[in-house]
C-alpha cells in the first residue's frame, strides 16, 4: 500500500530554509495536556489582486474559543495603489495585533509569498488561502474541530485538506467545460475521500515543521507547487507510513470550504491551465515513483505523424493531402471518443447545466479543447527542456488512490489502438 515512499527519496531533500523554531512549542505541549487544549494556526493569503472586499472578510474571520491566530497578508504586488488600503488592515483598530502585512520588494511569486508568510509565522498549523477566494465566518471553526478531532488520534498528521468549491451554477458553457474536463477536479477532493496525499494550496492547511517550504522551481502563478509541497513534508520527516486508519498523511474536513471566483470572470480562456503546465511537469522529475509511462495522447500523436510526413510533403500535393487527413482524422476521431465518453460512459457530469442537446455538445467541445491546450503545454515544456524521456510519461495526481493509473492507461490504449485502426483503414483506402 503507497510503497512510493523510497528510501532514496527520503534522502533526497528539497532546497529549504529552515523557519525560526516556534516560540511557543513548549507552551503548546503544556496546553495539550488540558481538553480542549489551545489550537495556534495562522492564515497566510499571497496577495496579488487586492480585492479589498476579500481580504477585509478574510481577516474578519471568526476565531474559535482556545485557539491563537494571525493574519499574514503577503503583498506580492508592490506596484500596486491599492497597497496602502491593504497595510491600512495591520493598524485597523478593529483587526488590532491579529493583522500582519508584508510587502514583498518585488513580485515574486506565489511560492515566495507563502515562503516569507512561514517565516513569519510562529504557529503549530498554518491555513494557506488564496486571495480569490471567498471564505465563510466559520471556516477557522471547522478547521480548528478537524485538527483536534485528528491530531490527538493520528500524531502523524501533516495537514488538513479543506474543500474549493466554485459558483453554481456555472454562468457559461466554459465555465461548465471547466468542470467537465476534469481540471477542476481535486479542488474538492476533500468532499470525496477521507484522506488525501496534497490539496490545492486555495485552501489548505499544514503543520508548520522546521523544514516547510515551498520550492523555488515553479511557476509564479502556481502550478504543482502544492503537490510538492506535501508529498515532500511526507518525505522529509522519514515519519509518515500509510496505515489501514490512516492512508494519506492529510485527513480531509469537507465542512471547511470557501468558494473560488471564475478565473478571469468566467471569460473563455484556457491559458491559465495551460501555464499550470510548466509546474506540473516538474512533478515528472521531483517524484519520478510516482509517474508511469502510457500511450501517447493526441498531441504527442500528431507530433509522431507531423514528424513522419514531413518528409514526403515534397513528393507532391497528393502525400500533402493524405498526410493533413489522417492528421484531421485523429483530431475528429479523438473528439468522438469524448462525446461518446460524456453522452454514454459518464453521461451525468454537468448535466444539469447542459442539458443533453447541442448546449452539451459545445460544453464537451469545449472541455477537449481545454485537454488538448494543456497536452500541448506538456509536451512543448518537455521539448524545451529536452526532456526526451518524459515524453509519453504521466504523473499519478491521485498517488496510488482509486486505481486511476489503470484506467487511464486503459483508456489511453484504447485511443491509441482506434487511431491505429483509422490511418491503417484510410492507407488501405
Amino acid at each position: 500500500m503507497h510503497t512510493w515512499l523510497t528510501q532514496q527519496q527520503k534522502n533526497k531533500q528539497p532546497k529549504i530554509i529552515s523557519s525560526p523554531p516556534c516560540p511557543r512549542a513548549s507552551l503548546l505541549e503544556a496546553l495539550c495536556l488540558q481538553e480542549p487544549f489551545v489550537v495556534m494556526l495562522d492564515v497566510v493569503v499571497p496577495v496579488f489582486r487586492m480585492n479589498l472586499e476579500l481580504l477585509q472578510r478574510v481577516v474578519s474571520l471568526s476565531i474559535p474559543e482556545n485557539t491563537s491566530t494571525t493574519f499574514l497578508l503577503i503583498v506580492d504586488n508592490p506596484d500596486s495603489p491599492d497597497v496602502p488600503q491593504v497595510q491600512a488592515l495591520e493598524s485597523s483598530p478593529q483587526h488590532w495585533g491579529q493583522v500582519l502585512v508584508r510587502v514583498l520588494p518585488t513580485n515574486s511569486g506565489a511560492c515566495a509569498a507563502r515562503n516569507r508568510g512561514i517565516h513569519e509565522s510562529g504557529a503549530d498549523w498554518i491555513l494557506f488561502l488564496d486571495d480569490d477566494v471567498v471564505v465563510p465566518s466559520d471556516l477557522l471553526h471547522h478547521y480548528v474541530d478537524a485538527v483536534r478531532q485528528n491530531s490527538s488520534k493520528f500524531p502523524h498528521l501533516l495537514g488538513v485538506v479543506g474543500s474549493t468549491r466554485f459558483p453554481d451554477p456555472a454562468p457559461n458553457l466554459w465555465c461548465a467545460a471547466c468542470n467537465m474536463s476534469y481540471l477542476t477536479f481535486f479542488y474538492r477532493t476533500a468532499e470525496r475521500q477521507s484522506w488525501c496525499w496534497w490539496g490545492v494550496t486555495a485552501n489548505l492547511c499544514l503543520r508548520r515543521t522546521p523544514h516547510l517550504q515551498f520550492r523555488d522551481c515553479f511557476p509564479k502563478t502556481g502550478g504543482g507547487e502544492d503537490i510538492a509541497v506535501c508529498l515532500d513534508q511526507a518525505m522529509i520527516h522519514h515519519r509518515f507510513q500509510p496505515t489501514p486508519q490512516q492512508p494519506a498523511p492529510l485527513a480531509s474536513a469537507p465542512k471547511a470550504w470557501v468558494q473560488h471566483l471564475w478565473w478571469d470572470n468566467g471569460r473563455f480562456s484556457s491559458s491559465r491551465f495551460c501555464s499550470w503546465t510548466r509546474g506540473d511537469s516538474q512533478l515528472l522529475n521531483l517524484f519520478p515513483q510516482l509517474t508511469y509511462r502510457t500511450m501517447p495522447n493526441v498531441v504527442e500523436y500528431l507530433a509522431v505523424l507531423l514528424i513522419m510526413f514531413l518528409p514526403l510533403w515534397g513528393w507532391g500535393l497528393v502525400s500533402l493531402l493524405l498526410s493533413l487527413q489522417i492528421m484531421a482524422q485523429a483530431l475528429v476521431l479523438d473528439l468522438l471518443q469524448e462525446l461518446i465518453h460524456y453522452f454514454v460512459v459518464d453521461p451525468h457530469v454537468e448535466r444539469h447545466r447542459t442539458g443533453f442537446g447541442m448546449r452539451r455538445v459545445w460544453a464537451i467541445c469545449c472541455a477537449w479543447l481545454m485537454k488538448c491546450h494543456v497536452h500541448w503545454g506538456h509536451l512543448l515544456h518537455q521539448l524545451t527542456a529536452l526532456r526526451w524521456a518524459n515524453l509519453c510519461r504521466r504523473f499519478d495526481f491521485h498517488c496510488g488512490a482509486l486505481n486511476a493509473v489503470d484506467t487511464e492507461k486503459r483508456r489511453a490504449w484504447i485511443r491509441f489502438s482506434l487511431q491505429v485502426a483509422a490511418v491503417a483503414w484510410t492507407l488501405s483506402c
